[in-house]
């Protein structure tokens, strides 16, 4: 099974979204960049499907109206 890591990291400016593969590298997703949180902690992780996370976005895509 191909996992990956989700972080929630809050920072001054809110909360933010990763994604990270076992050796720790990955980015920022959605929100705002995590300033203000020392060494960039986690508030929530959770290790998941990378497949099975595919397929749900796959399932949630559609065209923007901007």
């Amino acid at each position: 099974m191909n996992k990956v890591i989700i972080n929630i990291v809050k920072g001054s400016d809110g909360a933010s979204l990763q994604v990270i593969d076992k050796e720790g590298c990955g980015f920022r997703v959605a929100g705002p960049k995590a300033w203000g949180n020392p060494y960039n902690k986690p508030t929530h992780t959770f290790e998941i499907d990378a497949d099975e996370l595919v397929r749900f976005i796959d399932s949630c895509k559609f065209e923007s109206e901007d």
